[in-house]
């Protein structure tokens, strides 16, 4: 049976478009992400999760926006891992919101 590695490394990128007129808990959307990112780390890709594959896990992540040209840093970036990030959260989501409030 092939098995398909994943070579180490920065995998992901995601973006968040704030319009600045979307609903009042659009920042509501950071919790969804950093929830299904637990639920993936707690469970595994493809057919053999049982015997050790697929595990998926989240590490020094690298937490910004961007604002025009200017990309800003979240304060507590790199974050080490999915923990740290749960507790970042909410700190995380007001930071962002903050940082695009008239944006």
């Amino acid at each position: 049976m092939q098995k398909n590695h994943v070579p180490d490394g920065p995998l992901m990128v995601l973006s968040f478009y704030h319009l600045g007129d979307g609903p009042a808990d659009e920042f509501g959307l950071i919790r969804q992400l950093v929830l299904a990112m637990q639920l993936l780390e707690d469970d595994y890709l493809g057919g053999l999760g049982s015997r050790g594959s697929g595990k998926v896990r989240f590490v020094n992540l690298d937490v910004a926006l961007r604002k025009g040209s200017e990309r800003l840093a979240f304060d507590n970036a790199p974050v080490d891992n999915m923990a740290r990030l749960v507790e970042a959260q909410e700190t995380l989501v007001g930071w962002a919101r903050d940082q695009l409030a008239g944006a």
